[in-house]
């Protein structure tokens, strides 16, 4: 195996926003840099990553979280976007015609809740399918994970901190 390609996934998964800012990744590159970021958010709000690109006989699932009694089927979408001059003084906006939530067709939904049922009866924990997408500016240097607001962890506030277990808990 050559060196680059191992040194080029290690900085990636080290450093995604680094690595999405200078490496000029492929679409692979591109998709499993989206994933990190998206599981790195959903750590910060309270999320543990149970499981990254499970396998099962219906597809892919690329991350598996849960908090106490929740547990979330999250399909992460990446796409790189142009951005436009923003509105009311912002500095940019992203131009949302090419979403990436656009390239989920109702094919790769059903097959995606397919998968989560599978990994329902598997665990014994019942799953909500969830999509993330994550924005990517054309040279790399901006970059946003769009999460819906549900994807907060139960019982999550400001005045929470982590205990490095399940979940967020209370000061």
């Amino acid at each position: 195996m050559s060196l680059r390609p191992t040194l080029r996934r290690l900085w990636l998964a080290l450093a995604p926003r680094s690595f999405l800012r200078r490496a000029s990744p492929d679409r692979e590159e591109l998709g499993r840099a989206g994933e990190e970021l998206a599981a790195r958010a959903l750590l910060a709000t309270g999320w543990r990553v149970d499981g990254r690109r499970i396998r099962t006989p219906h597809g892919e699932v690329d991350l598996w979280v849960r908090c106490r009694d929740r547990s979330l089927v999250v399909e992460v979408k990446t796409r790189r976007l142009s951005l436009v001059p923003g509105a009311k003084g912002a500095p940019y906006a992203w131009d949302l015609r090419w979403r990436p939530a656009r390239s989920l067709g109702e094919r790769q939904r059903q097959r995606l809740e397919r998968a989560a049922h599978h990994l329902e009866r598997c665990s014994g924990r019942p799953h909500t399918l969830t999509l993330v997408e994550v924005f990517v500016s054309r040279d790399g240097r901006h970059v946003q994970v769009q999460a819906p607001e549900r994807l907060r962890a139960p019982e999550y506030d400001r005045d929470w901190e982590s205990p490095g277990g399940d979940c967020w808990q209370p000061r």
